[in-house]
């Protein structure tokens, strides 16, 4: 225990230096594992597995002790929980046969709605969008209200019995707590996410381009109000993935996407905590765009050219990502060791990087998890300053 201690105390060390613009003794290592991967490394039935609110320590705990080299804890918490979704019969999140929730494209308001939406997007929300993706809210009001607290109850234990067994192997592994101090989207992504749809969205940038911009400073203080708990500090950063860019033309993102969004940003930051940005798809693009944000955001880019994000990113904020997650499954371990040295060299130069791949691990399909974890030795090692 005391062992793990030190190990607790030293990781922490390194991610308060690194978000207090102070180079760590070691680059730190923030990965993400999917539940769904978890569960299927451990043999364990995927669908029957997430049903099961017993059955967290069965996957969290091997995996765990596999990837102790890891920083802060490895697994992704599980936030869709496919009981809730059922118990609310959901349209936005559906549990596939082989136990995978999938995420068919829906909307909630169609384009006529804009105006209704902008007077008052809550009464909107409330009374025609929520109930159009969940359906167990629609139709009769007394069944609807029970649909509506079971939902949530299943929520909040799923949540806690998750919470109490992640707890636990932190302390026992000896690994950083961070907590996420918020979760949130850019408005222009909230409204193709939640109300438009990706395909809905991108006709209407076409066809009526200021009502998404009405649309955007509308659900702002929404937007708001998810970015920023108790939780937030600079050491409890607020989540936020970011999609849609890659799909605009400059033009649209300057005008249409970027506004909403930096007023965002500035909140946040004058809340006294900054960001996790994951940046979806190519947004090399946009880098000197977030170069002007305020504070000291963590940036991890899923797609560009190492040497050009070091050299054209600011230095006030954090870069990460661009390891591609499939050479877990497809290199060599030498190769998987090479490259984490490659990308050390040349992300790491400037004190404000922190290792972390492109995306999440969906599968430790064949010699992943051992590629995995030569990598995270390596980058403990190798990544010393």
């Amino acid at each position: 225990m005391i062992e793990s201690l030190k190990r607790k105390e030293e990781k922490e060390k390194n991610f308060r230096d690194i978000y207090d613009g102070i180079k760590p003794a070691r680059i730190p290592i923030h990965i993400q594992v999917a539940h769904e991967a978890a569960i299927e490394y451990c043999q364990l039935d995927l669908k029957k597995t997430q049903w099961d609110i017993g059955a967290y320590p069965s996957y969290l705990e091997p995996v765990c002790n596999e990837l102790i080299d890891a920083d802060g804890f490895p697994i992704s918490m599980n936030v869709r929980i496919a009981a809730m979704y059922q118990m609310l019969d959901a349209k936005s999140f559906v549990m596939s046969s082989s136990g995978v929730l999938q995420h068919p494209e829906t909307h909630s308001m169609e384009q006529d709605e804009y105006d209704e939406f902008i007077a008052d997007p809550y009464a909107f929300m409330l009374e025609k969008a929520v109930p159009r993706i969940y359906r167990g809210l629609d139709g009769n009001p007394h069944q609807a209200a029970l649909n509506l607290t079971k939902a949530f109850a299943a929520f909040e234990d799923y949540k806690k019995a998750q919470l109490m067994t992640m707890g636990k192997l932190s302390a026992q592994c000896g690994f950083a707590n961070y907590p996420t101090g918020g979760v949130t989207e850019a408005p222009y992504d909230f409204v193709a996410d939640l109300l438009r749809s990706f395909s809905g969205i991108s006709l209407d940038i076409r066809r009526c381009p200021e009502k998404i911009a009405e649309a955007c400073e509308a659900i702002l203080p929404y937007m708001k109000k998810c970015a920023v708990s108790k939780m937030s500090s600079n050491y409890g950063r607020t989540m936020i993935p970011i999609h849609m860019p890659a799909f605009m033309n400059t033009k649209q993102f300057e005008k249409y996407w970027w506004p909403s969004f930096y007023k965002l940003i500035e909140y946040i930051v004058e809340s006294g905590s900054n960001c996790w940005l994951l940046l979806q798809g190519d947004m090399m693009r946009y880098i000197e765009y977030l170069n002007e944000l305020p504070g000291r955001q963590e940036i991890r880019h899923e797609a560009g050219d190492m040497k050009d994000v070091v050299e054209r990113t600011s230095t006030k904020h954090i870069i990460s990502g661009i390891y591609p997650v499939t050479m877990l499954q497809t290199a060599t371990k030498t190769e998987c060791i090479d490259y984490a040295k490659t990308i050390i060299d040349v992300m790491g130069v400037n004190g404000n990087y922190i290792f972390n791949f492109d995306k999440p691990i969906l599968s430790f399909t064949g010699n992943t998890m051992e590629n995995l974890q030569a990598v995270l030795k390596t980058v403990r090692e190798y990544g010393k300053y």
